[in-house]
């Protein structure tokens, strides 16, 4: 099927068709694993453009005449080849997830794309990041990676406001000194050999979620956080909490002491509370009475103390209370 329709300028395709239009600024391909680069060919008015492809074909070419995109987004390639034809004068947002390990010289790449506002991809091979050294611009950058040299280069891009670092494999020690993110209103670090410093600098931090031993948790004694997910964590985590009146959402993987759930009494603005496990029955939950979303998993809970909760807890739209029976 062709579609030849001159002016254009927004479409949501399934690969099957062939596209004509002089106008088209705006094309999703439906299937992100099929034919995306059979319809590029003559599109050079695109300036957002999601889809995908199975096989690195010669029709990577085509990129090189979309001189005009500023948003790209990539949901399934074979590699980051595609960087060799991408136009960086105008991109400001690239999406691109590889399916396996990428030449070095690809990802060597990136650094041309100097106007990029936002960055998400994965590196599953072994990188310097020195490589995003220049990408200066960064307001947004959402980064798998197996493992690498040099990821204290984030902590040089002072326009982030979000930052998402997912890290699975690396048994690389880092060290990140957050001081000079004082743009950060969302955080995201997901690592086993990550440390974050200088946290309590980031005045504008709303959002936080970690998992990994990452931090003295002393430094969020003058947080702002709205919003916390957090999976490892020690007992001075808790003097911490306490102070944050503005808590809205909280998740967190084990509750077990009575103590700690009544110390979170204090948090008047918490609507939301996700504990992933406990050895707690959760009954001292009926103090936290603005919460609207409970989800609170258990090895010793029991149908009397759901009633309770939901009498006394008048604002529950959700209440997702589990019981979990210990493995024998």
């Amino acid at each position: 099927m062709e579609i030849n329709l001159p002016n254009l300028e927004e479409l949501r395709i399934s690969p099957a068709m062939k596209v004509s239009s002089t106008r088209l600024t705006s094309l999703v391909v439906i299937n992100p694993t099929l034919g995306l680069l059979d319809i590029l060919s003559g599109l050079t008015t695109l300036k957002s453009l999601t889809g995908g492809w199975k096989q690195d074909t010669e029709q990577l070419s085509h990129f090189t005449a979309l001189k005009h995109l500023e948003e790209v987004c990539i949901k399934a390639a074979p590699s980051m080849k595609v960087l060799r034809y991408i136009q960086s004068d105008n991109l400001r947002q690239l999406k691109l997830v590889p399916k396996a390990d990428c030449n070095l010289e690809d990802i060597a790449l990136l650094s041309r794309l100097t106007n990029l506002r936002k960055l998400d991809t994965a590196l599953v091979t072994d990188v310097d990041f020195m490589v995003l050294a220049p990408l200066t611009k960064l307001e947004d950058l959402e980064l798998i990676y197996k493992s690498g040299n040099n990821v204290e280069v984030v902590t040089t891009m002072t326009c982030l406001h979000h930052l998402s670092l997912t890290d699975h494999t690396s048994n690389v020690p880092a060290t990140l000194d957050l001081q000079a993110l004082s743009r950060l209103t969302h955080m995201y670090v997901i690592s086993k050999c990550t440390r974050l410093n200088n946290v309590s600098a980031l005045h504008g931090l709303a959002h936080l979620k970690l998992s990994g031993n990452l931090m003295d948790f002393n430094q969020l004694d003058a947080a702002h956080l709205t919003h916390l997910n957090i999976a490892n964590y020690d007992d001075t985590l808790w003097h911490s909490l306490t102070r944050m009146t503005e808590l809205q959402e909280l998740t967190i993987t084990n509750l077990h002491r009575d103590d700690d759930v009544i110390a979170l009494s204090v948090l008047t603005r918490l609507t939301f509370l996700s504990v992933l496990h406990s050895t707690n029955d959760g009954r001292e939950l009926t103090r936290l009475t603005s919460l609207r979303h409970l989800q609170y998993v258990s090895e010793n809970t029991s149908t009397a103390v759901k009633e309770e909760l939901a009498k006394k807890l008048v604002n529950l739209e959700q209440n997702t209370y589990v019981v979990r029976r210990p493995k024998k």
